[in-house]
């Protein structure tokens, strides 16, 4: 059970169901999906907690493990976000909340709060429409549609798409290997995605998940990790592809949402971008129809003493 404010706990296996009930009553942001929250827990540091029956997690970001705090709910929201912000020195963290969901940097906060609330474009969740990515009918995919055409004219008679079960032994070793390579091509040691990808191959009966590989003459070269989420969404947690194959990133998202989509999946969350050049204009290519935004808010140099009074 998660514990209330300021207890934390944990996260757990066993929190999956409890944390699942929770979220599913808003939108599927993926730094509070359950996967996500459980697989990358590198470093065993991420908790939770329950706020005035919002939840509180303490997370470490994906690119070098630096901690902080989020919050999501839609209960007294500015109390609970001032209190947060109140006690983030006693958890030796700056005074700040990241990847906070654009419903609670709505909120409207009274002046007297002395918040700074600033958009996060760095962890947007790109939206796609798996209907328009399962055809890259019209104009605007007409980049796309070029790389997955030129892929299609070099392998067409020699590539084929599978779906893959993770229980399985043999899987596991070609999504493993195939991550390998990817790094290898690169040039880049993926030690803390390789770490998550572990964590999830050791759960995997645990979840609900869809994942497709792509062969060339029986060569794995591209593979997505999806779970399917209620409300017709899915979210795609681990995607790598063999770059020596062109056009081969365009065929694996419409592959993976063709896929998606006879499953009644319409929307699929594809994470952000990091604020990583290389990834963003990838991700932008495939023409997001919007995004789960979030933001970071802090409290305003100086200030912390008079939010203590506000509550106190």
């Amino acid at each position: 059970m998660i514990p209330e404010f300021p207890a934390f706990k944990k996260i757990e296996i066993t929190d999956k169901e409890e944390i699942e009930n929770f979220t599913k009553d808003f939108p599927p942001y993926s730094d509070f999906n359950f996967i996500s929250l459980f697989c990358w827990d590198i470093e065993n540091k991420r908790e939770i907690s329950m706020l005035n029956r919002n939840l509180v997690v303490k997370l470490t970001d994906d690119m070098g493990g630096n901690e902080f705090c989020s919050i999501l709910g839609n209960n007294k929201i500015t109390e609970s976000v001032i209190l947060l912000l109140t006690n983030m020195k006693e958890y030796r963290m700056k005074p700040s909340l990241r990847m906070v969901p654009q419903e609670i940097a709505n909120v409207y906060f009274e002046p007297s709060a002395h918040l700074k609330i600033i958009e996060d474009r760095d962890n947007f969740d790109y939206v796609y429409s798996t209907e328009e990515l399962s055809c890259f009918t019209g104009s605007k995919y007409g980049d796309v549609r070029n790389l997955n055409n030129r892929f299609i004219k070099k392998y067409g008679d020699d590539f084929n798409v599978k779906s893959f079960d993770l229980s399985n032994e043999s899987n596991k070793k070609c999504l493993v290997d195939l991550c390998k390579e990817w790094s290898e091509i690169k040039e880049i040691y993926i030690s803390r995605e390789e770490i998550a990808i572990q964590r999830l191959l050791s759960n995997s009966k645990s979840f609900n998940l869809v994942n497709i590989m792509i062969f060339v003459k029986n060569k794995p070269i591209a593979f997505t990790v999806n779970e399917v989420l209620n409300n017709n969404f899915a979210i795609s947690h681990f995607a790598k592809a063999n770059y020596l194959y062109s056009g081969i990133n365009a065929t694996l998202l419409k592959e993976t949402s063709r896929k998606l989509l006879e499953l009644g999946c319409k929307s699929l969350n594809y994470e952000e971008d990091l604020g990583l050049p290389g990834l963003r204009r990838a991700k932008e290519s495939f023409k997001p129809v919007y995004f789960l935004k979030k933001y970071k808010i802090s409290s305003k140099t100086g200030l912390i003493e008079r939010m203590k009074s506000m509550l106190y």
